[in-house]
Order: structure tokens, then C-alpha cells, then sequence
């Protein structure tokens, strides 16, 4: 029976039918073991297949709002989706992540028993194509820095995985919703506007499991994923730059920058080391010896603050 009021709204965006992905992750809210929810799913593309398998869903279940959209892009099909909540609540959810079974309930009793907390977050399980747990501890949760301090660590990265998040939707719009010209990160630049508004908080548990296969935007846009993180990056360190987001995805975009405020050094500075560090595919290792000790600095700064970009830069150069 249709709920009226729910606590929950679990967004999902969905734009190609890879039906067991779809289905394990549908399922795992399903099951939730909380249940006052609304389960907000848009099917973002011409896949007549991922409409068959979530209609199938919704006649079983009516808690199921079906929303279909024409290749508008993952960021503004999650403001189109959550614009028809009914909730104090948003939980994401990415359709080939899977949730532990009492996710929504261990979150929405932390934020409802802390209501200093806008946002909370979990841990969470790598796993492969056949959902099997992929050994060894993720990065990501093993350099968690001070949960204290968040706003600290988004000057480098985005310590939450998106389908992991909960938050006040009154503050998702106080903060201008996720920002549409961001294609790739959205959810990381929305985490910059949001925490200025209120206190972030990881649970130490491990509440979703985080599907690594081929055909991911983790996996197919990484080089993009990265470009957006600088930006964010930099957007949130210095408010005062004015950034050109009609023209992101320029092939300049980063050299204009440079250009641009090349007579303030200290931003300049952080603008080179930045590069180096996350466009790593394109910046040469040996370029390190020809910066000034000051881009030097920077660089070991946030190497220390994203591990893993080293390991990255090493395998390439082997």
C-alpha cells in the first residue's frame, strides 16, 4: 500500500539496462528493514529494457515513483528526481551499488537522534561484475582523515562514495542543488556548498557495497571524474576565482586558468601542483624537477592528502 507521508526519499538514476545490477541494487532498498520510504527511479535514455525491469518492480511495489527523462545527463536527472520528494530526507542510491539491508535505518536514526548533522554517510565493500567482495581494504576508507574535519579534507577530495549519502533535502536546495554544469562529480562540489550549512558525519560501518566493472563512471569517465575534482577542489579553497563553468570542458580550460592569475602566485601555485597531481596522464613525472620549491611543497602536500595518486602516477611510468 502507497505510503503518504514518507521519511525517505532513495533516489536512483538509471540510463542503460544492465538488468542484474539494477536488480540487486532495486532489491537491497526493497528490503530495506526501515520502510517508511518513496523510491524515486529515473531512466534517463531510449533503453526500453530498463523501463520492463523497473515497471516490474513498481507493480509489485507502489512505493516505486517511475520518472522517465531523454538523455538530460546523470547531474540533471537527479535534480529532475528529487524535485518530486516527499520527504525531510534524500538517500542516494547508484544502480549498480548494492545496500546492506538496514542502511536507511541506521542512517535516518543517526541524523533524527543528531539533528546538529545535515549529512551522513557510511563506509562501504568493493565489489567485482559478480558481486563478489574484492580483497584488500579500499583507499578510500583507509586514509579517512579526522571525521572532525571534512571541510579540510573536500580541499582535496570527496571522502563519501555518493551512493553511501544522506542529507536534509531543505538544505540540498538552500545549497542550489547539485550544479548541472558539473557532468562528473556532482556530488562532491554539492558536498563543498552543503557542509558551509551544517556538520557532516561518516558512520564507521560499512553500509553499501561499491560495484567496480567496466562499464562504471568511476571507470569510463575517470579522467573527467578527475578534471571536475580539481575544480571542485579549487572552487572550494579559493572562493574568490572566478571560474567560466559554461566553458568546462574546453581543452584550454586549466592553461587559461594558469593564465589568468599567474600574478597571484600563491594560487597559481596551487593551480600548477594540482594539475601535476590529478592530471597525471598528461603532466610528465620528470616536470617536478623544473617547479619552484613553493609548487614542490604543494604537490607532497597533496600527494598526502590523495595516497593513491601515487601509486597511479608509478604504474603509469612502469
Amino acid at each position: 500500500m502507497r505510503i503518504n507521508k514518507p521519511d525517505i526519499s532513495v533516489v536512483m538514476c538509471v540510463n542503460k539496462c544492465f538488468k542484474n545490477f539494477i536488480e540487486q541494487s532495486v532489491e537491497s532498498i526493497l528490503n530495506q528493514t526501515f520502510s517508511n520510504f518513496e523510491f524515486i527511479i529515473v531512466n534517463d535514455g531510449k533503453d526500453n529494457d530498463v523501463e520492463k525491469v523497473i515497471l516490474n518492480y513498481k507493480k509489485k511495489d507502489q512505493r516505486i515513483i517511475y520518472k522517465f527523462t531523454r538523455g538530460i545527463g546523470l547531474t540533471a536527472s537527479l535534480n529532475y528526481g528529487i524535485s518530486f520528494s516527499n520527504s525531510k530526507y534524500i538517500a542516494r542510491q547508484d544502480y549498480d551499488d548494492i545496500s546492506s539491508l538496514d542502511r536507511l535505518e541506521k542512517q535516518l536514526n543517526f541524523l533524527n537522534q543528531n539533528d546538529q548533522y545535515i549529512f551522513c554517510a557510511s563506509k562501504y565493500q568493493k565489489i567485482d561484475e559478480n558481486s563478489k567482495i574484492l580483497s584488500g581494504n579500499s583507499l578510500l576508507n583507509k586514509f579517512i582523515f579526522n571525521r572532525n574535519k571534512f571541510t579540510k579534507n573536500l580541499i582535496y577530495k570527496n571522502p563519501f562514495v555518493h551512493s553511501s549519502c544522506m542529507f536534509l533535502k531543505s538544505i540540498f536546495y538552500d545549497s542550489g542543488q547539485y550544479n548541472e554544469k558539473f557532468k562528473y562529480s556532482q556530488d562532491y562540489e554539492m558536498w563543498t556548498k552543503m557542509i558551509k550549512l551544517g556538520k557532516f558525519k561518516l558512520l564507521n560501518e560499512r553500509l553499501i557495497k561499491l560495484r567496480i566493472h567496466n562499464n562504471s563512471i568511476s571507470t569510463l569517465k575517470n579522467k573527467n571524474q578527475r578534471f571536475y575534482s580539481l575544480i571542485i577542489g579549487l572552487k572550494f579553497l579559493f572562493p574568490q576565482i572566478e571560474f567560466d563553468l559554461e566553458n568546462l570542458n574546453k581543452d584550454s580550460y586549466i592553461y587559461d586558468l594558469e593564465k589568468k592569475y599567474y600574478s597571484n602566485k600563491n594560487l597559481y601555485n596551487q593551480i600548477i601542483a594540482r594539475k601535476y597531481v590529478y592530471l597525471y596522464d598528461e603532466i610528465k613525472t620528470y616536470k617536478i624537477l623544473f617547479y619552484s620549491y613553493k609548487i614542490i611543497f604543494n604537490i607532497i602536500k597533496i600527494y598526502l592528502n590523495r595516497p593513491s595518486y601515487i601509486l597511479h602516477r608509478v604504474l603509469r611510468n612502469l
